[in-house]
């Protein structure tokens, strides 16, 4: 079940992001840690929408917190239901959506996944030059992880 994406929403989430402290990474085994089910009086287009968008920024944000300590495997249901969830609700396009591509690729990378990496790091690296251009630091971010990348797969051409 997706959400639908408002200006209003993302800002509230955004806002929720700074005051909520994350758990500690023993009580956060699983994505169903951060599972944010609305109230009979959360029915507002713009209340469910921030739900669903914190549960985005926490999914990812843990997911990420997860990746830096080396629980690859746990960060990687989370981040592939940011992903998942970004997708649906923002589109391809959108940045949080190709900063969640990006994430996901990397983290395939860390785990040695090259050949699943590739691909995710292609697309969002396709995405950002489209709409941040060749020039932004996320952008040259990418190409830089993607060298890596194919450095390690030993593809040198």
């Amino acid at each position: 079940m997706g959400c639908s994406y408002s200006k209003a929403g993302h800002l509230a989430a955004r806002d929720m992001r700074r005051t909520v402290s994350p758990p500690s990474l023993e009580s956060a085994a699983s994505p169903a840690t951060f599972e944010i089910a609305p109230t009979l009086w959360d029915q507002h287009p713009d209340t469910l929408d921030s739900i669903c968008k914190l549960s985005q920024l926490l999914s990812a944000s843990l997911g990420s917190l997860l990746q830096e300590h080396g629980d690859f495997d746990g960060a990687e249901p989370l981040l592939r239901k940011a992903l998942e969830d970004r997708q649906e609700t923002l589109g391809d396009r959108h940045r949080d959506t190709l900063t969640s591509i990006h994430n996901l690729g990397t983290l395939l990378q860390n785990k040695g996944d090259l050949d699943s990496a590739e691909p995710l790091l292609r697309k969002a690296l396709e995405g950002y030059r489209e709409t941040l251009g060749n020039r932004h630091r996320d952008t040259l971010t990418l190409i830089n992880s993607l060298g890596t990348l194919l450095q390690d797969k030993g593809d040198l051409d």
